[in-house]
């Protein structure tokens, strides 16, 4: 039987793909989306007062942003014509137009964790024996322990302080501070967190006691250092130039010498700038080069150059307080998956440019209190502490074994502060003696001030010097100004031999309690809602809830998750709009965002937007379009196609045969389809097809018979959906149930002749006027079963010097395929064939460039493949047999290399 060929002729005239998309109603609080095919979408929804005109007028500049879209609005109007980038492009396979239900969460007020108060008790030093007792005020009344020994240890005093009267088991935490003066760290926690109490302890049963001591509250720092960054892209060049100007002084210089010392040293005394991390110069047309730099606050510095060189400044100078930054060189040190560790925590395992997300995830550190800098390939990472943690020395960090080195420690310039603390004193009369002066007049302790100490110490000072004295008669502080500003002065001397009585216990507020904040979260239903059910997700979905349900039900449905818990959340508000606040054991703490699944939940207003396609796009690169075959109509079922000649390249309408399902008289593809009205189909699957009838009776199908496609639509989803029967413009048939098994329809060729004269490509990106546009890849296509002596498949037949490329997926066709000749760039194939018929398929290459198993989604299977000559590139591929001549297959992934049998070397 002579075969019917239909040839590609690749002249049909160029169409613009054109829609309108139109607002036919406004309706508060639902939501209006466009999608294109999955690729790209936009939505918006519904505001108070809005009007179909300025629905419309919001979904046209988010239509505006969607790449390869152009769009054509009136002001005013309810509708909104949107088109295709060019002639012959498609924007996308399918443009749908839906109203999904419009139900969405959102956080009200984020949860906060308490912040449990803690105390440092410090008992006398020099203490020898002897008891003390720890009281507590809750809020009605001090609450003393029993006898507490001298040297007690923390997990007594934990117990003692939990068996008062107004506390519970795991109330207290305690920890031993310190030995010398013994110092206990006190944490309210339990039924407490963050709440606030008082603690005093009576030390008057210990012996061996002092009376007065002097420190050093505040140390003078020094100068906080700009710091800098330079990093030079890979396109750089040693002697690219960079602008440098320097306390007034422009200096024009090339980039290598702005990450040299010696340079610096030549214009600034030796040292002045300082360099941390690497500063090596790759030699050759391109490098990659960093430096980072800390410059004094008498250098003035800015810098300007190249595109190729990045400066950022990451700490300007400051004269008080400044930031603490760390860097890692990892030059030559940690790569991989490694924890980072700080002050105590460690984190999961990251890699070097995770270590900012890494310290944000230790519990000790917030958000916003550090940030990483990188520098592109270079193996330097830099980490700035800063807001809650800034302004101070941090402890280093550590990734992997590998320490942090500091940049910047944190710190400035302060003035030497003393402190003063007389312990259990309850009278007698100290003086004070600052450094190099006279000593003051007796002080008393019992009816003197700060005042009286203030006016003793100024009475001593030189014309220009100040203190200033804050604080009590017995625990005070003096900071020194004017002429003694910023500089260390040996400590003051106190003489407390005139004093009388003991000393107290030194307690301290270590971390001030902040009370938990409970989490506030809103569910908002589609307001449109008028029946259907909803679930709440939080970690596991809730039982299906009544769109209108009442507030008890919908609470009782949240706390039976195991995330949730019953009494751990309140429910208020209205069944529109629930505000879900969690308490109990999820009291003060943040909650993930509780999620809704409103697969199930009907709306009103489903035709509130549609989209209409006004014209296809069409143009000589179209597989399904008429114009561009020999038969002048798309290639059915049966035909033998067959491409030759200088016919262009075949980019769009490729997808002509698909999985599916049937549902009343629609055949409903699970994916994006290219079928017209008019081609001839048939149909296949693993089991059983469903029965089916049409006004004259049953409809037996058969999987080799013909149909007709006279119908073609799209489903909310972008999937597209065909009406088939007997007969050309027939009426259509319908499934009365849905068969067994996997189905599939499509146009089952004869086979494919493509001869090497045909000069264009199937299925790779369309280039215009500058800019890739994708179409399908693959031409998707089913095959007839071979004959017994000719393959379904030749490629790159006869003479010709035509490129003979074509990506194909032929499904679980019957493939008798021969590769003659193609022409492939690089490791590229200019052949790549999808199949999944381990049973039967086969290819044979004779020359050229053949791939399959290159698609990381799609794992093929077929019978054998023989390689003559040329080359065969297998990736992740299924065969019973591979024979390789000649060495002419080869394997992209080494598991395929097994299974290659070398027949002739």
């Amino acid at each position: 039987m002579s075969l019917i060929v239909n040839q590609w002729r690749g002249n049909s005239p160029s169409v613009r793909h054109t829609a309108t998309v139109t607002v036919n109603d406004a309706v508060f609080g639902a939501l209006y989306k466009v999608d294109f095919d999955g690729v790209a979408s936009v939505e918006t929804r519904g505001q108070d007062g809005d009007t179909t005109a300025t629905i419309a007028s919001r979904l046209a500049d988010l239509l505006a942003g969607v790449a390869g879209v152009t769009v054509d609005y009136t002001a005013g109007q309810s509708s909104i014509e949107i088109m295709g980038p060019a002639d012959g492009v498609t924007m996308a396979s399918n443009i749908t137009a839906s109203n999904p239900a419009g139900s969405f969460t959102e956080r009200i007020r984020p949860g906060k964790l308490a912040i449990d108060q803690e105390f440092l008790i410090a008992l006398p030093e020099d203490t020898t024996g002897g008891t003390f007792t720890v009281s507590v005020d809750f809020g009605s009344g001090w609450e003393e322990t029993t006898g507490q020994a001298y040297n007690e240890t923390a997990e007594n005093l934990e117990s003692d302080l939990d068996a008062l009267t107004s506390a519970s088991g795991g109330d207290f935490s305690v920890t031993l501070e310190a030995t010398e003066p013994r110092t206990y760290r006190v944490k309210v926690g339990g039924s407490w967190a963050g709440k606030s109490v008082a603690i005093k302890a009576d030390t008057s049963g210990l012996t061996g006691l002092s009376t007065a001591a002097v420190s050093r509250a505040q140390s003078v720092g020094g100068d906080a250092p700009a710091v800098w960054k330079i990093r030079l892209h890979q396109d750089s060049s040693a002697s690219t130039l960079i602008n440098v100007h320097m306390n007034g002084v422009a200096y024009a210089t090339q980039i290598a010498n702005v990450v040299s010392q010696s340079w610096w040293d030549e214009r600034l005394p030796a040292n002045t700038v300082s360099f941390a991390g690497g500063q090596e110069l790759h030699s050759g047309g391109s490098m990659t080069s960093h430096a980072v730099f800390s410059v004094p606050a008498d250098v003035s510095i800015s810098f300007s150059g190249p595109v190729s060189a990045q400066v950022d400044e990451l700490q300007a100078y400051q004269g008080e307080s400044h930031d603490s930054f760390q860097m890692f060189d990892f030059t030559a040190g940690t790569t991989g998956t490694q924890t980072v560790t700080w002050n105590g925590h460690t984190s999961g395992g990251g890699s070097m440019s995770q270590i900012a997300s890494l310290l944000l995830s230790l519990p000790n550190i917030n958000t916003g209190e550090i940030q990483g800098f990188t520098f592109g390939s270079v193996p330097i990472y830099v980490v700035q502490f800063q807001n809650g943690l800034g302004g101070a020395l941090q402890p280093l960090i550590q990734f992997g074994t590998t320490d942090a080195e500091y940049l910047s420690e944190g710190a400035g310039p302060v003035n030497d502060i003393h402190a003063v603390t007389i312990l259990g004193a309850t009278g007698g009369t100290f003086p004070l003696q600052v450094s190099g002066k006279a000593e003051t007049t007796d002080i008393d302790f019992a009816s003197d001030d700060i005042d009286d100490i203030q006016a003793a110490i100024d009475a001593t000072l030189s014309a220009g010097e100040t203190v200033t004295v804050t604080g009590t008669i017995s625990s005070f502080q003096i900071e020194y100004g004017g002429d003694l500003a910023e500089t260390t002065i040996p400590l003051i001397a106190i003489d407390g031999s005139g004093l009388t009585g003991g000393q107290d216990a030194i307690i301290s507020e270590a971390v001030t309690p902040v009370a938990g904040i409970n989490e506030i979260q809103a569910v908002n239903i589609d307001p449109t809602a008028t029946g259907g059910t909803y679930s709440l997700v939080n970690g596991q979905p809730s039982i299906d809830i009544p769109y209108n349900d009442s507030l008890p039900n919908i609470e009782a449905a949240y706390e039976d998750l195991p995330d949730i818990g019953a009494g751990n959340v309140f429910f208020d508000g209205t069944p529109r709009r629930l505000l879900i606040e969690y308490i109990g054991a999820l009291a003060g703490r943040p909650v993930d965002l509780v999620k809704i699944n409103q697969d199930s939940l009907i709306v009103s207003g489903q035709s509130a937007l549609t989209v209409s396609v006004e014209s296809l796009a069409g143009s000589a690169n179209h597989w399904n379009s008429p114009q561009n075959w020999s038969l002048d109509h798309v290639p059915r079922s049966g035909e033998l196609v067959v491409l030759k000649g200088p016919a262009g390249d075949i980019l769009h309408g490729l997808v002509q045969a698909a999985e599916c399902t049937f549902s009343g008289t629609d055949i409903v593809l699970n994916q994006p389809g290219d079928f017209i009205d008019g081609q001839v189909v048939r149909l296949s699957t693993s089991d059983t097809l469903p029965t089916a009838q049409d006004s004259g009776g049953a409809v037996v199908l058969d999987g080799s018979a013909d149909y007709y496609v006279v119908a073609i639509g799209v489903t909310d989803s972008g999937n597209q959906t065909i009406k088939i029967s007997e007969t050309d413009n027939g009426e259509p048939v319908e499934f009365t149930n849905a068969g067994t098994g996997t189905h599939r329809i499509g146009v089952r060729l004869a086979g494919i002749r493509q001869f090497a004269s045909y000069a264009g490509a199937i299925g790779f990106p369309q280039f215009i006027d500058g800019a890739w546009y994708p179409g399908q890849r693959y031409l998707q296509i089913d095959l007839e079963a071979p004959s017994s002596n000719d393959p379904n498949i030749e490629l790159g037949i006869g003479d010709g010097s035509g490129l003979s490329r074509g990506y194909f997926d032929f499904g679980t066709s019957h493939v008798d395929a021969r590769v003659l000749k193609s022409q492939g760039s690089g490791d590229e194939p200019a052949i790549n064939v999808l199949n999944d018929n381990i049973d039967e398929s086969e290819v044979v290459v004779i020359g050229g460039v053949f791939g399959v198993g290159n698609d990381p989604a799609r794992t093929p299977s077929m019978r054998r493949l023989i390689g003559f000559a040329g080359r065969s590139i297998v990736g992740n591929a299924n065969f019973s047999r591979i024979e390789s001549y000649n060495n002419s297959v080869e394997s992209a992934i080494s598991q395929a290399s097994s299974n290659i049998v070398q027949v002739r070397a």
